[in-house]
């Protein structure tokens, strides 16, 4: 660690500011998943490093729908506070309803700490597949079986063999029916 001793020659009432250039803050992201199915959640995560968060603190999660983060592209945002000392709070699930790459981007704010650290976009990408529509049972009353096995109203199925039967008896005989 560097150390350094400044003498500086202050009155009361002076103001001071000081301004840290070698510091080990930092912050990391987790994602919960970076490729999801549409009609899946993901959440966001918070990592830092060189600070505790205090209560009073608070952690913005921000899912753009663009690559770089931009402001009017934002199409969800979780602000979470800070409650016990060091512990920071997972997002809010999000919930797309389009399939898309979206970017997520988390940034704290420090109260007591005066420190803002805000991850870079890109990242935590997510991107989000469409996937396949779901099954829909058959329509106009007909039975659909778990199995995938549809039985297009059974009496009539059956009915229709025999006169299919029926017919091709009649045909082999010379007869037209």
């Amino acid at each position: 660690m560097n150390k350094a001793k400044v003498n500086i020659g202050l009155v009361a009432g002076d103001t001071v500011t000081c301004i840290f250039t070698d510091t080990k803050f930092g912050i990391r992201t987790v994602l919960s998943a970076s490729v999801i199915t549409l009609g899946e959640s993901v959440w966001d995560s918070v990592i830092l490093s060189g600070v505790t968060a205090d209560p009073g603190d608070t952690v913005t999660y921000n899912v753009y729908d663009d690559p770089y983060c931009s402001v009017g592209h934002i199409v969800f945002t979780s602000t979470k506070a800070v409650v016990t000392t060091g512990v920071l709070p997972d997002s809010d699930p999000f919930t797309p309803l389009v399939g898309a790459r979206y970017e997520w981007q988390a940034s704290y704010t420090g109260l007591q700490n005066h420190i803002t650290l805000t991850d870079a976009c890109g990242n935590e990408p997510l991107e989000v597949r469409s996937g396949q529509p779901p099954e829909q049972p058959p329509v106009g009353g007909d039975v659909y079986a778990p199995n995938k096995l549809v039985l297009l109203k059974p009496y009539l199925t059956l009915l229709g063999l025999f006169a299919a039967v029926a017919t091709a008896v009649a045909i082999t005989r010379g007869r037209r029916p």
